[in-house]
């Protein structure tokens, strides 16, 4: 409600409120309530705004992890393809020697017989033979040690590291039963490709 004064030469008002001082209080805490309402609203959209790109870096991290252990599981696979092929190699290799070991030593028990039967009248010849072929027999022994104590380490080797792989390797041969015998103090275990030559007599 606006009044008008008297004798002034401008034209001046008054605002009178319609409504009770209680009335425009409430409505002034409703707005500052409300206003307080949009803050916190406009706070969590900032939050949650937050959380989803730490969401996003945290995926990404673990997609990251998925690709390097993927890697490092096709590296584990190809190097236990390798190794398996080496140890095929090996088998191969140790199945050829042992069908030498016994061609040379069936050799050698031959030569015998027939070294004794021409020295039935001559005793130290005959033991001197005899204690040829005892060394010669004694080495193949040993380096049949030495082929089957190879065997082993690789055996030991790949229950260590071994890894599933999604290729399965050639199944081995058969390794053929070989008698095992102490090795020699100083003798390393080893592999020898070519055997001595048996002692034939003079």
């Amino acid at each position: 409600m606006a009044l008008k004064k008297q004798g002034e030469s401008e034209e001046l008002y008054e605002i009178v409120p319609t409504e009770s001082y209680s009335d425009i209080s409430a409505k002034s805490e409703q707005l500052e309530k409300e206003i307080e309402e949009i803050k916190t609203a406009l706070k969590g959209a900032v939050g949650l705004a937050k959380v989803e790109a730490g969401a996003q870096t945290l995926i990404t991290q673990m997609l990251d992890m998925v690709k390097t252990s993927q890697k490092l599981v096709e590296q584990v696979a190809t190097s236990n393809q390798q190794l398996a092929q080496k140890v095929q190699e090996a088998l191969d290799r140790m199945n050829e020697t042992n069908a030498a070991l016994s061609e040379k030593l069936g050799t050698i028990l031959d030569t015998f017989m027939q070294a004794t039967e021409a020295m039935e009248g001559e005793p130290e010849e005959t033991e001197k033979m005899a204690k040829e072929l005892n060394d010669s027999i004694n080495s193949l022994i040993q380096q049949n040690a030495r082929i089957l104590a190879t065997l082993e380490s690789i055996e030991k080797n790949l229950r260590r590291t071994a890894i599933r792989s999604p290729v399965v390797p050639a199944r081995a041969p058969a390794r053929p039963v070989a008698r095992r015998a102490p090795m020699e103090e100083g003798v390393e275990p080893g592999f020898e490709e070519e055997l001595p030559p048996p002692p034939f007599p003079p």
